[in-house]
């Protein structure tokens, strides 16, 4: 039985299986651009939040990300699994009447796809808070999408745990003073060391998305 009453979970890369299509994708206009980061450094430092991440390589972030979100990946990315147990589990919190919001810098209309596309969260209807990019004004890592979604849902920060997998969701997991679980499954292991995610300093490490329900 778990502590917390509250569960906060990043999208992409935490409860979708989208960090190779969007590491693919960038990696795709960078070249373009005659650039070659790692895959690993993409996925680290670029994909979980565009805009600061694709400074170093042009003065024209906003004609990028457009150019990244017009790729075939992204386009498609409604079509990237989930991770496992992802639904299970947040059905299972909910049944269990604890508080679940989805938190992500993606954009809602892209979550609306996957979740019609997978077949989503049938049983929950329209009770599944969903803060998107549209929502606010400022994204992981500030705080701003942490304190939306806890006002949406009618809480505090108290008994709240965020779920994510980058540097943006520990940031603004620490700004807002609520703990932090990452989720590391076995198929981010060849974008994120072991001692990558240890120096996060995160509250929790899980590689199977139902072990919140134990925290």
């Amino acid at each position: 039985m778990t502590k917390y009453d509250t569960f906060l979970f990043d999208w992409d890369g935490t409860l979708t299986h989208t960090i190779p299509q969007w590491v693919s994708a960038t990696r795709q206009v960078l070249g373009k651009h005659g650039h070659a980061p790692s895959d690993a450094y993409i996925a680290q430092h670029i994909a979980p939040n565009l805009t600061p991440g694709l400074k170093k390589y042009t003065s024209d972030v906003d004609a990028m990300i457009d150019e990244i979100v017009a790729t075939e990946q992204i386009q498609n990315l409604h079509l990237s699994p989930m991770h496992f147990e992802a639904e299970r589990t947040i059905e299972r919190l909910m049944g269990e009447n604890k508080k679940v919001a989805i938190v992500s810098t993606n954009f809602r209309r892209k979550i609306d796809m996957a979740i019609e596309h997978h077949q989503l969260f049938r049983s929950i209807g329209d009770k599944l808070v969903i803060v998107a990019f549209e929502d606010v004004i400022n994204r992981k890592p500030h705080p701003e999408p942490i304190y939306t979604a806890l006002e949406r849902l009618g809480v505090s920060t108290a008994g709240a745990l965020m779920v994510g997998d980058s540097y943006t969701d520990v940031g603004a997991a620490k700004s807002a003073n609520i703990p932090i679980a990452i989720h590391h499954p076995s198929a981010h292991k060849e974008y994120f060391s072991q001692a990558y995610i240890d120096a996060f300093g995160a509250n929790y490490v899980i590689d199977k998305l139902d072990q919140v329900r134990t925290l």
